[in-house]
């Protein structure tokens, strides 16, 4: 298919179609590995469809089935936060297009970071998704912010994660040496 575009000079159709055939190639070769099944897809779903419109996409995300957020939660958060970040990268040129995402467990918290390239700072009203952000961060007794820095938009997420599970498990920790 590659072939038959360059011989007859469809450059542009070409140079997307060998996007897109990179992106499912990293697709296939590199499945996301977060420790949530549900997670997992998701972000293979959304992060697939962002490396297909050219946005060089960093994933390191590292939550656990039975962390204590329910997993619709986690589907919102990461849902709203790549949705609205690869929205803002398609207005970017192709070489400035980045989506960067983090998250790990520390000290019983969820954090949760997305910077992606936004272009020049400006005044924004938090729409839909950022809204869904908040709430579920406040669901959770934590905070969520967003704002630019340069050119880029930055969502930070602090989510307190339930430890009754965390005492429970240290009950029966007890009670199985006993």
């Amino acid at each position: 298919m590659l072939a038959g575009l360059l011989r007859e000079k469809k450059w542009e159709q070409a140079e997307s179609y060998l996007y897109r055939l990179r992106a499912e190639s990293v697709q296939l070769a590199a499945p996301v590995q977060t420790g949530s099944t549900v997670l997992d897809v998701l972000l293979f779903e959304k992060l697939g469809s962002a490396a297909a419109d050219r946005i060089r996409v960093c994933c390191d995300v590292r939550i656990p089935d039975g962390c204590g957020v329910d997993e619709l939660d986690l589907c919102v958060l990461f849902s709203n936060i790549i949705d609205n970040a690869a929205e803002a990268c398609r207005g970017q040129p192709f070489e400035n297009r980045f989506l960067s995402l983090s998250a790990r467990i520390r000290s019983h918290m969820l954090i949760l970071e997305a910077v992606n390239s936004a272009g020049k700072a400006r005044v924004f009203e938090a729409g839909t998704g950022l809204q869904n952000i908040r709430q579920i961060a406040e669901k959770y007794h934590g905070t969520m912010e967003a704002g630019w820095s340069g050119e880029e938009f930055r969502v930070s997420v602090l989510l307190c994660l339930p430890q009754k599970d965390v005492q429970a498990e240290a009950i029966h920790a007890v009670e199985t040496t006993v």
